[in-house]
């Protein structure tokens, strides 16, 4: 599963929320890509 998290949300405590729910097998923050960027300023139609 993948998703992004809202600008102040701190990623320790989602993490310690996925693992109160369930196993947490892998779990890590990653910098969008120039592309994902592109597409977010632009949009899907450029």
């Amino acid at each position: 599963m993948e998703f992004r998290l809202e600008e102040g949300v701190d990623p320790n405590g989602v993490l310690a929320e996925a693992m109160e729910a369930g196993q947490v097998i892998h779990f890590e923050l990653v910098e969008p890509s120039l592309d994902q960027i592109f597409l977010e300023k632009v949009g899907e139609g450029a």
